[in-house]
């Protein structure tokens, strides 16, 4: 399988984190982030995109600001984290956290998809999957349905409002 993605722009911070600009072979571009986590071993956090651009419009967060263009595939999100590690130059455990660009369950096959491509070629490697959700109607159940057998796999809800009344002042979007 070839990457369909090339690295446009790689920044690494001062604190170790670094972020990477992605092209599709289409043109697009996205954004990816490899967190340094220094618990009982070095490691890294490699937070990925599922989307080019957003569709939800969550007025806080700076994803809304990119037009919404297109799905990512299973295997972009794959080659998201193929790409990222082959800068590493230690072989540490890492975790990878669908929180990048895009909401994740608004791309759910792929979502879905890509997860058992990366808990197929990282199995030793990788030791946490976390998914990042606004909370997109359904797509909770489903995905607690079929990852129920994962055992390595997290899911984050990022509750912003107590009620649906502000929460659609501020997410302006669709979710679903």
């Amino acid at each position: 399988m070839n990457s369909t993605l090339e690295i446009q722009q790689r920044n690494i911070l001062k604190d170790g984190n670094e972020k990477y600009l992605f092209k599709t072979s289409s043109g697009g571009s996205f954004e990816g982030t490899s967190l340094f986590v220094s618990e009982l071993k070095p490691s890294r956090v490699f937070c990925i995109s599922t989307q080019i651009g957003c569709n939800v419009g969550c007025i806080f967060c700076a994803s809304s600001q990119t037009k919404f263009i297109r799905n990512l595939s299973a295997e972009e999100m794959l080659f998201e984290v193929d790409l990222m590690q082959s800068f590493q130059d230690y072989q540490a455990l890492f975790r990878v956290a669908f929180m990048g660009i895009g909401e994740p369950f608004n791309n759910y096959d792929n979502l879905i998809g890509a997860m058992g491509l990366l808990r197929n070629r990282f199995k030793d490697s990788c030791r946490r999957y976390s998914v990042s959700t606004i909370g997109v109607p359904g797509a909770i159940t489903r995905f607690a349905l079929d990852t129920k057998n994962y055992d390595d796999v997290n899911l984050r809800l990022s509750l912003h409002f107590v009620n649906d009344k502000k929460s659609n002042i501020f997410m302006k979007g669709t979710m679903g």
